[in-house]
Protein backbone atom coordinates (compact mmCIF):
# COMPACT_ATOMS: atom_id res chain seq x y z
CA UNK A 1 0.00 0.00 0.00
CA UNK A 2 1.24 3.31 -0.84
CA UNK A 3 -0.16 6.32 0.26
CA UNK A 4 -2.33 7.39 -2.53
CA UNK A 5 -4.41 3.79 -1.55
CA UNK A 6 -5.34 5.83 1.73
CA UNK A 7 -9.13 5.89 2.11
CA UNK A 8 -9.65 9.93 2.96
CA UNK A 9 -12.04 9.17 5.98
CA UNK A 10 -8.45 7.67 8.02
CA UNK A 11 -6.88 11.00 7.26
CA UNK A 12 -7.07 13.72 10.54
CA UNK A 13 -8.24 16.42 8.50
CA UNK A 14 -9.97 19.63 9.77
CA UNK A 15 -13.49 20.77 9.37
CA UNK A 16 -13.94 23.49 7.06
CA UNK A 17 -14.39 26.72 8.59
CA UNK A 18 -17.35 28.84 7.97
CA UNK A 19 -18.38 32.68 7.92
CA UNK A 20 -21.72 33.79 7.12
CA UNK A 21 -22.72 35.13 3.89
CA UNK A 22 -23.48 38.79 5.35
CA UNK A 23 -20.29 39.11 6.72
CA UNK A 24 -17.83 41.91 5.53
CA UNK A 25 -15.00 41.69 3.59
CA UNK A 26 -13.32 43.12 6.40
CA UNK A 27 -13.65 40.63 8.54
CA UNK A 28 -13.24 38.31 6.25
CA UNK A 29 -9.82 38.85 5.61
CA UNK A 30 -9.28 38.98 9.90
CA UNK A 31 -10.56 35.88 10.01
CA UNK A 32 -8.53 33.76 7.27
CA UNK A 33 -5.28 35.49 9.22
CA UNK A 34 -6.67 34.16 12.63
CA UNK A 35 -7.42 30.87 11.58
CA UNK A 36 -3.86 30.89 8.46
CA UNK A 37 -6.55 29.14 5.86
CA UNK A 38 -6.45 29.26 2.52
CA UNK A 39 -10.30 28.77 1.75
CA UNK A 40 -13.56 29.27 3.86
CA UNK A 41 -16.94 27.75 3.51
CA UNK A 42 -19.76 30.30 3.54
CA UNK A 43 -23.54 29.68 5.35
CA UNK A 44 -27.11 30.99 4.93
CA UNK A 45 -28.94 31.88 7.93
CA UNK A 46 -30.03 28.55 8.26
CA UNK A 47 -26.12 27.31 8.34
CA UNK A 48 -26.60 25.81 4.88
CA UNK A 49 -23.21 25.78 3.28
CA UNK A 50 -23.66 28.09 0.06
CA UNK A 51 -20.46 29.07 -1.61
CA UNK A 52 -16.81 29.07 -0.50
CA UNK A 53 -14.45 32.02 -0.77
CA UNK A 54 -10.57 31.77 -0.95
CA UNK A 55 -7.94 33.65 -0.51
CA UNK A 56 -7.69 33.89 -4.50
CA UNK A 57 -10.85 35.38 -4.88
CA UNK A 58 -9.84 37.99 -2.37
CA UNK A 59 -7.35 39.27 -4.69
CA UNK A 60 -9.16 38.54 -7.71
CA UNK A 61 -12.31 39.49 -7.27
CA UNK A 62 -11.79 43.08 -5.83
CA UNK A 63 -10.13 45.93 -6.58
CA UNK A 64 -7.66 48.65 -5.23
CA UNK A 65 -10.53 51.00 -5.78
CA UNK A 66 -12.81 49.22 -3.37
CA UNK A 67 -10.54 48.55 -0.89
CA UNK A 68 -11.54 51.43 1.54
CA UNK A 69 -15.42 50.19 1.50
CA UNK A 70 -14.51 46.47 2.28
CA UNK A 71 -16.33 47.23 5.45
CA UNK A 72 -19.55 47.21 3.52
CA UNK A 73 -18.93 44.53 1.01
CA UNK A 74 -20.92 41.46 2.17
CA UNK A 75 -18.54 38.17 1.16
CA UNK A 76 -21.50 36.76 -0.65
CA UNK A 77 -21.27 39.01 -3.48
CA UNK A 78 -17.88 37.88 -4.37
CA UNK A 79 -18.20 33.82 -3.31
CA UNK A 80 -17.79 30.87 -5.90
CA UNK A 81 -21.58 29.83 -5.46
CA UNK A 82 -20.73 26.39 -7.22
CA UNK A 83 -19.61 24.47 -4.58
CA UNK A 84 -16.88 20.94 -5.86
CA UNK A 85 -16.53 18.40 -2.94
CA UNK A 86 -14.96 14.80 -2.57
CA UNK A 87 -16.90 11.77 -0.70
CA UNK A 88 -14.93 10.50 2.45
CA UNK A 89 -15.03 7.11 1.24
CA UNK A 90 -13.00 8.31 -1.59
CA UNK A 91 -9.14 7.50 -2.07
CA UNK A 92 -6.31 10.32 -1.65
CA UNK A 93 -5.63 9.42 -5.26
CA UNK A 94 -9.10 10.54 -5.94
CA UNK A 95 -8.94 13.72 -4.80
CA UNK A 96 -5.04 14.34 -6.08
CA UNK A 97 -6.89 13.77 -9.43
CA UNK A 98 -9.48 15.86 -8.92
CA UNK A 99 -7.54 18.53 -7.66
CA UNK A 100 -5.19 18.71 -10.27
CA UNK A 101 -8.22 18.08 -13.11
CA UNK A 102 -10.03 21.69 -11.59
CA UNK A 103 -7.10 23.04 -10.26
CA UNK A 104 -8.21 23.38 -7.11
CA UNK A 105 -5.46 24.25 -3.96
CA UNK A 106 -8.28 23.28 -1.54
CA UNK A 107 -11.08 20.33 -1.72
CA UNK A 108 -13.77 20.17 0.86
CA UNK A 109 -14.47 16.50 2.15
CA UNK A 110 -18.14 15.55 3.13
CA UNK A 111 -18.40 13.30 5.52
CA UNK A 112 -22.14 12.66 7.14
CA UNK A 113 -23.27 16.24 7.22
CA UNK A 114 -20.25 18.12 8.14
CA UNK A 115 -17.79 19.45 5.61
CA UNK A 116 -13.96 18.97 6.35
CA UNK A 117 -11.15 20.25 3.82
CA UNK A 118 -7.90 18.83 2.21
CA UNK A 119 -5.11 20.84 0.83
CA UNK A 120 -2.75 20.35 -1.60
CA UNK A 121 -0.05 21.44 1.29
CA UNK A 122 -2.19 18.09 2.98
CA UNK A 123 -0.79 16.05 0.36
CA UNK A 124 2.26 17.54 -0.07
CA UNK A 125 2.88 16.87 4.26
CA UNK A 126 1.72 13.26 3.41
CA UNK A 127 3.97 12.33 0.45
CA UNK A 128 6.74 14.24 2.75
CA UNK A 129 5.94 11.73 5.54
CA UNK A 130 5.12 8.40 3.81
CA UNK A 131 8.20 8.77 1.82
CA UNK A 132 10.36 10.36 4.73
CA UNK A 133 13.35 7.69 3.99
CA UNK A 134 13.97 8.73 -0.18
CA UNK A 135 13.47 12.36 1.19
CA UNK A 136 15.96 12.21 4.28
CA UNK A 137 18.83 11.05 1.44
CA UNK A 138 18.25 14.65 0.07
CA UNK A 139 17.32 16.99 2.54
CA UNK A 140 16.54 20.53 1.78
CA UNK A 141 18.42 22.82 -0.76
CA UNK A 142 19.02 26.59 0.45
CA UNK A 143 22.40 27.46 -1.96
CA UNK A 144 23.66 25.93 -5.07
CA UNK A 145 25.83 26.14 -7.27
CA UNK A 146 25.42 26.21 -11.09
CA UNK A 147 26.97 22.54 -11.31
CA UNK A 148 24.74 20.52 -8.88
CA UNK A 149 21.93 18.56 -9.50
CA UNK A 150 21.36 16.26 -12.31
CA UNK A 151 18.26 16.73 -14.73
CA UNK A 152 16.45 13.31 -14.61
CA UNK A 153 16.17 12.56 -18.48
CA UNK A 154 15.27 8.52 -18.09
CA UNK A 155 13.42 6.60 -15.58
CA UNK A 156 15.55 6.13 -11.88
CA UNK A 157 16.05 2.75 -10.50
CA UNK A 158 15.59 2.59 -6.54
CA UNK A 159 15.86 -0.92 -5.48
CA UNK A 160 15.70 -1.98 -9.27
CA UNK A 161 12.31 -0.97 -9.40
CA UNK A 162 11.74 1.89 -11.63
CA UNK A 163 9.29 5.03 -10.72
CA UNK A 164 7.28 2.82 -8.43
CA UNK A 165 4.74 4.60 -6.11
CA UNK A 166 6.06 2.15 -3.29
CA UNK A 167 9.76 3.10 -3.01
CA UNK A 168 8.84 6.79 -3.92
CA UNK A 169 11.12 6.85 -7.18
CA UNK A 170 9.08 9.25 -8.92
CA UNK A 171 11.01 11.91 -6.19
CA UNK A 172 13.98 11.70 -7.99
CA UNK A 173 12.52 13.69 -11.36
CA UNK A 174 13.63 16.83 -12.18
CA UNK A 175 11.64 20.62 -11.44
CA UNK A 176 11.64 20.15 -15.38
CA UNK A 177 8.90 17.49 -15.24
CA UNK A 178 7.06 20.26 -13.18
CA UNK A 179 4.48 22.10 -14.88
CA UNK A 180 4.98 25.94 -13.83
CA UNK A 181 3.48 29.33 -14.69
CA UNK A 182 5.02 32.08 -16.14
CA UNK A 183 6.19 34.82 -13.08
CA UNK A 184 5.42 38.12 -12.71
CA UNK A 185 8.05 40.41 -12.69
CA UNK A 186 7.82 43.67 -10.75
CA UNK A 187 10.08 46.58 -10.87
CA UNK A 188 10.67 47.36 -6.84
CA UNK A 189 9.84 50.98 -7.04
CA UNK A 190 6.56 49.72 -8.51
CA UNK A 191 3.50 50.29 -6.01
CA UNK A 192 1.38 47.66 -4.05
CA UNK A 193 -1.68 48.89 -6.21
CA UNK A 194 -0.15 48.43 -9.53
CA UNK A 195 1.43 45.12 -8.32
CA UNK A 196 -2.34 43.97 -6.99
CA UNK A 197 -3.97 45.42 -10.29
CA UNK A 198 -0.81 43.24 -12.69
CA UNK A 199 -1.89 39.86 -10.34
CA UNK A 200 -5.75 40.49 -11.09
CA UNK A 201 -4.88 40.98 -14.89
CA UNK A 202 -2.41 38.18 -15.18
CA UNK A 203 -3.79 35.75 -12.83
CA UNK A 204 -0.37 34.95 -11.78
CA UNK A 205 0.12 34.23 -8.09
CA UNK A 206 3.71 35.18 -7.59
CA UNK A 207 5.54 38.13 -8.28
CA UNK A 208 9.69 38.71 -8.71
CA UNK A 209 10.67 41.57 -7.58
CA UNK A 210 13.52 43.06 -9.60
CA UNK A 211 16.03 45.97 -9.52
CA UNK A 212 16.85 47.21 -13.46
CA UNK A 213 14.62 44.51 -14.61
CA UNK A 214 17.90 42.05 -14.31
CA UNK A 215 18.32 41.42 -10.00
CA UNK A 216 16.04 39.44 -8.17
CA UNK A 217 15.35 41.46 -5.26
CA UNK A 218 12.59 38.98 -3.94
CA UNK A 219 9.16 37.93 -4.44
CA UNK A 220 5.65 38.33 -3.10
CA UNK A 221 2.84 36.31 -3.15
CA UNK A 222 -0.96 36.38 -2.56
CA UNK A 223 -0.54 35.17 0.73
CA UNK A 224 1.63 38.71 1.23
CA UNK A 225 -1.37 40.42 0.19
CA UNK A 226 -3.88 38.85 2.75
CA UNK A 227 -1.06 39.41 5.67
CA UNK A 228 0.56 42.41 5.13
CA UNK A 229 -1.77 44.87 2.77
CA UNK A 230 -5.70 43.40 3.20
CA UNK A 231 -5.11 43.80 6.69
CA UNK A 232 -4.02 47.49 6.97
CA UNK A 233 -6.04 50.89 5.12
CA UNK A 234 -5.93 52.21 1.68
CA UNK A 235 -2.95 54.55 2.34
CA UNK A 236 -0.66 51.82 2.02
CA UNK A 237 -1.68 51.25 -1.68
CA UNK A 238 0.85 53.99 -2.93
CA UNK A 239 3.89 52.18 -1.29
CA UNK A 240 6.64 50.25 -2.85
CA UNK A 241 6.32 46.88 -2.99
CA UNK A 242 9.67 46.52 -1.92
CA UNK A 243 8.21 47.41 1.22
CA UNK A 244 6.24 43.75 1.57
CA UNK A 245 8.42 41.30 -0.43
CA UNK A 246 10.46 38.33 0.74
CA UNK A 247 13.63 39.41 0.04
CA UNK A 248 16.76 36.62 -1.02
CA UNK A 249 13.92 33.81 -1.89
CA UNK A 250 15.37 30.18 -1.68
CA UNK A 251 15.66 29.19 -5.49
CA UNK A 252 15.65 26.10 -7.55
CA UNK A 253 17.20 25.38 -11.13
CA UNK A 254 15.30 22.98 -13.55
CA UNK A 255 17.60 20.59 -13.16
CA UNK A 256 17.43 20.21 -9.48
CA UNK A 257 15.71 16.65 -8.27
CA UNK A 258 12.11 17.40 -7.19
CA UNK A 259 12.66 16.10 -3.53
CA UNK A 260 14.73 19.31 -2.96
CA UNK A 261 11.32 20.75 -3.52
CA UNK A 262 9.13 18.80 -0.93
CA UNK A 263 11.38 19.16 1.72
CA UNK A 264 11.67 22.69 1.13
CA UNK A 265 7.72 23.27 0.88
CA UNK A 266 7.46 20.74 4.47
CA UNK A 267 10.10 22.32 6.24
CA UNK A 268 9.63 26.49 5.48
CA UNK A 269 6.17 25.86 4.89
CA UNK A 270 6.38 28.06 2.07
CA UNK A 271 3.87 27.27 -1.20
CA UNK A 272 5.64 27.96 -4.45
CA UNK A 273 8.65 26.95 -6.01
CA UNK A 274 10.93 29.61 -7.66
CA UNK A 275 12.97 28.10 -10.58
CA UNK A 276 15.65 30.46 -11.71
CA UNK A 277 17.94 30.22 -14.34
CA UNK A 278 22.13 30.06 -13.70
CA UNK A 279 22.16 33.48 -13.09
CA UNK A 280 19.40 32.98 -10.37
CA UNK A 281 17.27 35.10 -12.92
CA UNK A 282 13.67 33.95 -12.26
CA UNK A 283 11.89 32.08 -15.44
CA UNK A 284 8.56 30.16 -13.51
CA UNK A 285 6.97 29.69 -10.78
CA UNK A 286 5.97 26.16 -9.46
CA UNK A 287 2.67 26.45 -6.92
CA UNK A 288 1.43 23.17 -4.95
CA UNK A 289 -1.06 22.66 -7.76
CA UNK A 290 1.55 21.92 -10.58
CA UNK A 291 3.32 19.43 -7.99
CA UNK A 292 -0.26 17.74 -7.83
CA UNK A 293 -0.96 17.89 -11.46
CA UNK A 294 2.61 16.09 -11.38
CA UNK A 295 1.44 13.53 -9.20
CA UNK A 296 -1.95 13.19 -11.30
CA UNK A 297 0.28 12.15 -14.28
CA UNK A 298 2.74 9.71 -11.89
CA UNK A 299 -0.74 7.98 -10.68
CA UNK A 300 -1.84 7.47 -14.20
CA UNK A 301 1.15 6.04 -15.73
CA UNK A 302 1.30 3.70 -12.28
CA UNK A 303 -2.56 2.27 -13.19
CA UNK A 304 -2.55 -0.86 -14.58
Amino acid sequence: MNVFTKNLAELDLPQMEMVSAEMPLSEVIIKFNQLNVGVLGVTDDANNLIGVISERDMVLRTTPDNFSSWNEIQVSSIMSKKIFYIECDKLVSDAVQMMALMEFRHLPLKKDNSYYIISARDVLDLIADSYKDVCSMFGTLVSWETDEGQIHEESHLYHNQEDSLITGSFLFASMKEVDGSEILKMDEKATIKDLWLKMKETHLPVAAVTSWSTILMGIITERDLMTKVFTGDAAILSQPISGIMTPKPHSMMLKHHLVFAINNMSKFRYRNILVVDEDKYPMKIAELIDFLKFFSRVLKKSTP
